[in-house]
């Protein structure tokens, strides 16, 4: 398999935080058309290349390379994008894992610690009183409790929340992308976990 396929570079945004990843090809490509600075990181110094001067670069013995016919091309790791300053971030699935997680396996109603056996997804609005299935009407409760309530109103089945349902905080993608490759370029820049 091709490098150009293989590997990816990260991308930061023009504040220099972390948005994400590009293939090799992708990455070239936009390098190519001017949107986008090559990381030049020598010497301890990290120095944003247009593409005009990243062709020049000599390639060294630790760089990945693409190969054209006149000359050989240094792999980018790094590119920043030169007019892009937002900071995307990823939203939680709304699924058991991140359910139990976001309520640290508790029960909404008891306070009882749940497992994966005694969890139970509840919509806080029943579907059938137009509750939705997102963050804002899921809860996480104890199965008996949950089969208890049917769709009664949790005056009519005699419960009390101790939480309100809540979306989980966005993450940054920075906080989702790992380092693969084991590039210590990467790791100067990622966010350590």
């Amino acid at each position: 398999m091709s490098i150009l396929s293989q590997q990816k570079i990260l991308v930061l945004n023009s504040a220099w935080c972390c948005i994400g990843t590009k293939s090799v090809q992708q990455g070239l490509s936009d390098l190519v058309a001017g949107s986008f600075f090559a990381l030049d990181m020598a010497d301890g110094y990290m120095t944003p290349t247009k593409w005009s001067d990243w062709i020049k670069l000599p390639v060294r013995d630790e760089d990945d390379v693409v190969h054209t016919i006149k000359f050989a091309i240094r792999v980018p790791r790094v590119l920043v994008a030169k007019n892009y300053k937002k900071v995307p971030v990823r939203r939680k699935q709304l699924n058991m894992k991140n359910l139990r997680e976001h309520y640290d396996d508790t029960c909404a109603y008891t306070g009882k610690k749940l497992s994966g056996k005694t969890a139970s997804k509840e919509h806080y609005i029943p579907l059938s009183h137009g509750g939705k299935t997102d963050w804002s009407n899921i809860l996480l409760v104890d199965r008996n409790v949950n089969s208890k309530r049917g769709n009664q109103s949790l005056e009519d089945a005699g419960l009390k929340l101790m939480v309100q349902p809540t979306e989980p905080k966005p993450l940054p993608i920075a906080d989702t992308i790992c380092n693969p490759y084991g590039l210590p370029e990467w790791d100067l820049l990622l966010k350590k976990k």
